[in-house]
């Protein structure tokens, strides 16, 4: 049993690509109307306005951005919500009750 030549791949014109890293595939509608730069910035605003007395609407605002990644194939406008979350509550580690009632919610 030796080791047999097998010749190495070759990429080909229709060759499968990743959806992600495909830029000639269009994005759905839903993904195009909403920039995504524009979503991160709305929630940034949103979890710096965030406090306990206003907890129910601000966390209502921030649970619909997440929401808008239903129509997306990758879900990464709900993976960017869950980040910036994260990331707020490593930097303001007094208010991480908050941001685990957020993510409870």
């Amino acid at each position: 049993m030796g080791q047999e030549h097998v010749a190495p791949l070759e990429r080909t014109e229709n060759r499968w690509v990743p959806q992600i890293l495909n830029s000639s595939t269009p994005l759905p509608k839903s993904e195009e109307s909403i920039p995504f730069d524009s979503v991160q910035r709305k929630v940034k605003a949103l979890l710096n306005k965030l406090t306990l007395e206003k907890f129910d609407s601000i966390s209502d605002q921030i649970i619909d951005f997440a929401n808008k990644s239903r129509d997306e194939r990758d879900g990464r406008i709900l993976r960017e919500v869950i980040r910036l979350i994260f990331e707020k509550s490593c930097d303001e580690s007094n208010f991480c009750a908050m941001y685990a009632q957020l993510c409870r919610k």
